[in-house]
């Protein structure tokens, strides 16, 4: 199973490495904007082995940004607000849509 993920918030992306056992990442290349029209965006492609719980996941995703109210996140291309349970619920439906 995949997610894109693209976020405002470049270190979720590109800085942290110390995702949950079973979950890859991949980089997609962007052109990154910097001016009063467009904030810096960032996506990668998350690649879950089977068994790997969503929960795990958006826990991650979560502890990542929580103290960084300015963070802005898609999900295949839906927004998410920043709290764990709405993390994990788009995640799960993501899931089910796949199956």
């Amino acid at each position: 199973m995949q997610m894109q993920l693209e976020t405002n918030y470049i270190p979720l992306i590109r800085g942290f490495d110390d995702l949950p056992d079973g979950v890859s990442k991949k980089i997609i290349s962007t052109i990154e904007q910097r001016n009063s029209y467009a904030e810096p965006l960032v996506v990668a492609i998350f690649s879950f082995a089977n068994g790997v719980a969503a929960s795990l996941f958006a826990s991650w995703i979560y502890n990542k940004v929580k103290g960084h109210p300015d963070t802005k996140i898609k999900i295949n291309r839906k927004a998410v607000s920043i709290n764990e349970a709405n993390i994990v619920k788009i995640i799960m439906e993501e899931i089910e849509i796949e199956k």
